[in-house]
């Protein structure tokens, strides 16, 4: 019952501290060119580790959300109403950052399960930055299993649009994350 287990806690006089993650964000400026279906990339990081640029393509945020809102699990979670007024308001919000007929990239990458990638277009280091009415992301999963060093794949969107017939991006790996798990402290 909760009453002995909180009792044989503290009988036991065992206090567990859980730490968060350390994050800790290094900026790079890495130079590179992302070609839509072209060669895979290695580059070496100043922690010493590699990563792998595999694949880069092109994502239609819009045919995304049909696809999304058709799929029968969506359909079973809400009424014909709520889907319909759900689907307008995801769409309204797409139009706003990504206009229909473009698309945005996205990089799939080979790092350690720790470190992630931020990937920038060039031409957009140099311009001013304007001001963001929110976040945006989103959640892609890699198109094949990893082939280096037992490394996780991982996608960077690039959530700019660009126009889909668009064959290279220069572009610059902006910074990464490295991440260090922090274990529980039992007293």
């Amino acid at each position: 019952s909760p009453k002995e287990q909180s009792a044989a806690v503290n009988t036991n006089k065992e206090i567990r501290i859980s730490f968060a993650a350390e994050r800790k964000t290094v900026p790079l400026q890495i130079p590179l060119t992302l070609e839509i279906n072209g060669n895979a990339q290695e580059f070496l990081l100043p922690c010493g580790n590699s990563i792998y640029i595999r694949k880069v393509r092109t994502f239609d945020l819009h045919e995304h959300t049909r696809k999304v809102f058709e799929s029968e699990k969506i359909r079973a979670a809400f009424s014909p109403e709520e889907l319909e007024e759900r689907l307008r308001s995801i769409e309204k919000s797409n139009a706003e950052i990504c206009p229909e007929g473009k698309c945005f990239l996205t990089v799939e990458y080979e790092a350690p399960e720790n470190i992630s990638l931020r990937i920038i277009p060039k031409a957009t280091l140099d311009s001013p930055r304007g001001r963001s009415n929110g976040a945006f992301g989103v959640l892609m999963s890699a198109t094949e299993e990893a082939g280096h060093e037992g490394y996780k794949v991982k996608c960077e969107t690039i959530s700019q649009p660009f126009d889909p017939d668009i064959e290279s991006l220069e572009a610059e790996i902006f910074s990464y994350t490295v991440s260090t798990p922090i274990k529980d402290v039992i007293l």
